[in-house]
Formats: C-alpha cells, sequence, structure tokens
C-alpha cells in the first residue's frame, strides 16, 4: 500500500501566517492554481480512492485533484487540530503572548493549546483516521489534509516521536508518500514531493 499525504492547497490565512486549527477557511486563487499544478502530478500515481478532512480548504483540493471522479472519503478525524485560543494569531505573537505557558505545557514536541486539542486526544483521533485508512482495500491513497495532521500521522506510521516530525517543513499542496510493502505493520518514509 502506498499513502500519499497531502496538504491542502494556500489560504488567504495561510499567506498572512494566521494559525487556522479547525476553522473552515477556503482555499485563495493562489491555493487553487496550485492544486491545479498538483492535479498534473497526481495523475500519474494510479490513485484508488481519495480520503479528505472536512474542512473546505482541504474538500476544495481534493475535487481539484479527483479528475477521474474516483471515490472519496470525507473523512471527520483528518479536521486540524483544534487550536483554541491561537487561532486566528501569527506564531511568532503566540511565542510572545504564551511564553510561559508553552514552556509549561509542551510534552512530545507538541503544545496544549488554551482551549484546544490536547496531545492524547490529537494522537489518539489521528491513529484512530489512520487504521481505520490503512484497513481499506485499496493499494494506492491520497489522503488531503493539514500539516498537524500529517505529522500526527507520521509519527504514528513511522513511530517516530513528535519532536523529530515537527523539524519536516510541509508546504502547502507538498506530498509525503509512505509505503508498507504489504505489510502493514512496518511503514518506510519513501519521499517528500514539493
Amino acid at each position: 500500500m502506498n499513502l500519499y499525504l497531502i496538504r491542502h492547497g494556500n489560504t488567504y490565512w495561510n499567506t498572512l501566517g494566521k494559525i487556522q486549527g479547525s476553522r473552515d477557511i477556503v482555499l485563495d486563487d493562489k491555493g487553487i492554481e496550485e492544486a491545479m499544478i498538483l492535479r498534473n502530478y497526481i495523475k500519474n500515481l494510479s490513485i484508488d480512492i481519495f480520503v479528505s478532512s472536512p474542512l473546505q480548504r482541504a474538500i476544495c483540493t481534493t475535487k481539484i485533484l479527483n479528475v477521474d471522479n474516483l471515490p472519496l472519503i470525507i473523512e471527520n478525524s483528518l479536521s486540524e487540530l483544534n487550536f483554541g485560543a491561537w487561532e486566528g494569531m501569527i506564531w511568532n505573537d503566540v511565542k510572545v503572548k504564551y511564553e510561559t505557558y508553552i514552556s509549561q505545557n509542551t510534552s512530545h514536541g507538541y503544545t496544549n493549546p488554551p482551549n484546544g486539542d490536547t496531545y492524547d486526544d490529537a494522537y489518539t483521533r489521528i491513529s484512530n483516521a489512520t487504521k481505520k485508512i490503512i484497513d481499506m482495500p485499496h493499494h494506492n491513497v491520497a489522503i488531503i489534509t493539514h500539516r498537524a495532521v500529517i505529522r500526527f500521522m507520521l509519527g504514528h506510521l513511522l513511530n517516530e516521536n513528535l519532536e523529530n516530525i515537527n523539524t519536516f517543513e510541509l508546504p502547502n499542496t507538498c506530498i509525503v508518500k509512505l509505503t508498507n510493502n504489504d505489510n502493514p505493520q512496518h511503514w518506510s518514509f519513501e519521499s517528500l514531493i514539493l
């Protein structure tokens, strides 16, 4: 099985550097263009099925990529993490305003945001969604979701600490390819396509 973990296209909030989290922000013109460029690459991957986060930025990206009208599953558990009080803020402002909070509430490379998803909740939700996907009877699965979700999926499948995974730059419409060579217990990172 091959998993193609794809980050959604650009949004206006991405351009501004704002934390979107669970907010349902749509693609901007740049994001639509990015998805259309990616579509030319995707059509050569023999995708069997698309699985998408329910947020509009992921669904719109998926619809642009899915030109052959392949099966599509909307998986609620692939929604971006809820970053609580930080949503709508810029990361640098969060680091300044919440410096003490961050130093006291970070573990596993993740800070539990005030009124947002905890590490345990996010890990459980995303791990369960990942298990559900890898149990599908498909060979090439395209998963369109969000940066934090992709990082949690990588941590789960590669048995890697989130602190190490957080060093991966995952720009909009990048693809992370994982393969298991028909061994669902052993996943390997094959490539990062920007």
